[in-house]
């Protein structure tokens, strides 16, 4: 008898638990469907402002391409000073301010898509944190080059010696070189979180592998013009790409109980 009453208190409150548990069930499973469906929501949102701050940073470059005129590195006087002495200072400052515009879209960008990439795993966490890392130094080597050929142009027109003028011409080329090793490594680092997280195509992070393997290797040897126009056309397709976005099932969601 008194077995019985003893285990009286806990096999009550296990039946309890339990019916008010399976009492509760479908008003927390609507629940939790409508903030799973309300996170994915957002979160395509996100994707979406992601790819049209890829397609803007482009679009904004080209834009500056046709404003600036910058000479060759080792170039001849006679073309540097067309390019930075004869050339129209206002059309050239347009093209620089056109210039900063657009990396700052890209600094936001790179930003969005190391939180959209980071994922669940270190090894998704150190593939985000590379391409923000290498995203900040890409837009700082930029903005360097961005200065010396500004003041190319500046002093260019007040007068200064050709040899001035090209000097600050081959420093913006150092920084541009810089600056697209590091969007070599921004690149590598986004597909490869691209592929870990299967966020976008498969053939978005495969394709991004061998333009950031062109950025790293072709610079040096061909100058940054070819990793740099290679990179603009897959930059644009991660945008498109990042627009149709739409959050899978396979996504782990947070269950949340409310009493």
């Amino acid at each position: 008898m008194g077995g019985g009453w003893e285990g009286f208190p806990a096999r009550l409150g296990v039946r309890t638990l339990v019916a008010r548990d399976v009492a509760r069930d479908p008003r927390d499973q609507v629940l939790s469907k409508e903030l799973v469906s309300l996170s994915r929501t957002r979160r395509d949102t996100l994707w979406v402002v992601a790819g049209v701050l890829a397609i803007a940073h482009v679009v904004l470059m080209l834009g500056s391409f046709a404003l600036q005129r910058v000479a060759p590195l080792g170039a001849g006087s006679a073309v540097v000073v067309a390019d930075h002495v004869t050339w129209s200072m206002s059309k050239g400052m347009g093209g620089g301010y056109l210039t900063a515009v657009s990396f700052l879209v890209f600094l936001v960008e790179a930003s969005l898509l190391s939180t959209l990439l980071r994922g669940t795993t270190d090894q998704t966490r150190w593939c985000a944190s590379a391409l923000a890392g290498s995203g900040v130094l890409y837009v700082a080597a930029t903005f360097a080059a961005l200065a010396n050929l500004g003041g190319a142009l500046y002093v260019g027109h007040h007068h200064a010696d050709v040899a001035t003028v090209t000097a600050l011409v081959d420093v913006h080329w150092f920084a541009v070189y810089v600056a697209i090793l590091a969007l070599g490594v921004f690149t590598v680092a986004t597909s490869a979180a691209v592929l870990l997280t299967e966020a976008l195509p498969r053939w978005v992070g495969f394709s991004g592998l061998g333009v950031g393997a062109i950025c790293l290797v072709a610079t040096p040897l061909a100058g940054p013009n070819v990793g740099t126009l290679v990179w603009l056309v897959w930059f644009v397709a991660l945008g498109v790409s990042a627009t149709r976005a739409v959050a899978t099932e396979s996504r782990p969601a947070t269950d949340v109980r409310v009493a």
